[in-house]
């Protein structure tokens, strides 16, 4: 089984590429999809608030950022990731921004994400955001299988977390982040020794 691990180029996901055990047996992408538009039509929709979006964007600003220590190859869509893939290839999502396609799901083994909330309560976005406002603080970065619709595949892992009421929205994003790391860790560590991700 060859592990192609996608993760979203930005300031989490970069610190969690320079936190993971080197491993010659996992092929990182750094998924670079961005999408204005998308974020507008969830605005317009009321899917995600702006008082979340406000919370996102302040958390991104004042965290530090990471710089790589080599350069990764990057993606922006489901037919660049498909050149990296064949019927043996498990892939690992973790912060990417490309939504995958059904030619995707059908070409690859499996295709897993993690996600740091627990769903399907919490999934999709402002996740973190919209679990702290209904104050469902004891959570979980959850391992799952991708389906065509959005955090709604099979649960096969998790790593707990614990919120608090008492700490900002970018603490709280913080320790959400650092059990999805947790858990993307003990994915690979599983991997180098069994050749599969659970």
């Amino acid at each position: 089984m060859k592990l192609v691990l996608v993760v979203g180029n930005d300031k989490i996901g970069r610190h969690c590429i320079q936190q993971l055990p080197q491993s010659k047996n996992v092929t990182i992408l750094l998924d670079s999809c961005t999408d204005a538009g998308r974020v507008v039509t969830l605005l317009r929709k009321g899917s995600l608030p702006i008082r979340a979006l406000i919370s996102m964007t302040w958390a991104n600003i004042i965290r530090k950022e990471t710089k790589l220590e080599q350069p990764y190859s990057q993606l922006k869509s489901n037919t660049e990731l498909l050149r990296f893939i064949d019927n043996d290839t498990t892939i690992l999502l973790f912060r990417a921004g490309l939504i995958v396609s059904q030619d995707t799901i059908d070409k690859a083994k499996d295709i897993f994400n993690v996600h740091c909330a627990s769903i399907p309560e919490f999934g999709g976005i402002a996740s973190i955001y919209r679990a702290i406002k209904a104050e469902a603080f004891s959570q979980n970065a959850t391992l799952h299988k991708v389906t065509i619709r959005i955090d709604e595949g099979e649960v096969v892992d998790v790593e707990p977390y614990l919120m608090s009421k008492s700490k900002n929205y970018f603490l709280n994003e913080e320790t959400a982040y650092q059990a999805g790391l947790t858990l993307i860790n003990r994915i690979l560590i599983k991997y180098e020794k069994d050749a599969k991700i659970f």
